[in-house]
C-alpha cells in the first residue's frame, strides 16, 4: 500500500474541505469539548453520525482517504511516520475547528 505523505496540517485541511462539501454546517455540530478522535462516539465522524463506521460507510470513505483526510487517527501504517504524526493531526482538528469558527464569526454576511 502506497504510504500517505502530507503533513497533520494538510490531512484537516483536506478532511475540513472533504466535509464542507458533504455535509455543509457541519463545522457547527461539533462540540469541542466532547471531541476525541480516539473515540469512535465522539471523533468528528461519531459527533457528526453517532459512530465513526456510519460516518465512514455514509460517506463511502476507503481506509486510505479516511487517513489522508486526518479523520482516523489510527492509520499511521499507512503514511509511514511514528505516531507523532498522529498526535500532530488529533491536536490540529480543534484548533482548526475554532480558528475557522473565529474567522467566520467575523464575516459580514451581505
Amino acid at each position: 500500500m502506497a504510504r500517505i505523505k502530507r503533513a497533520p496540517e494538510e490531512c484537516v485541511r483536506a478532511g475540513m474541505a472533504f466535509l464542507d462539501k458533504k455535509i455543509p454546517g457541519w463545522l457547527n455540530m461539533i462540540v469541542l469539548k466532547r471531541l476525541k478522535m480516539t473515540d469512535c462516539y465522539y471523533c468528528i465522524l461519531g459527533q457528526l453520525f453517532g459512530q465513526f463506521a456510519l460516518g465512514k460507510f455514509s460517506l463511502e470513505l476507503s481506509d486510505r482517504r479516511e487517513a489522508e483526510l486526518g479523520l482516523n487517527a489510527y492509520r499511521s501504517e499507512l503514511n509511514g511516520r511514528d505516531d507523532e504524526h498522529w498526535h500532530k493531526v488529533i491536536s490540529c482538528w480543534p484548533k482548526m475547528i475554532k480558528e475557522r469558527r473565529r474567522k467566520e464569526k467575523g464575516r459580514i454576511l451581505t
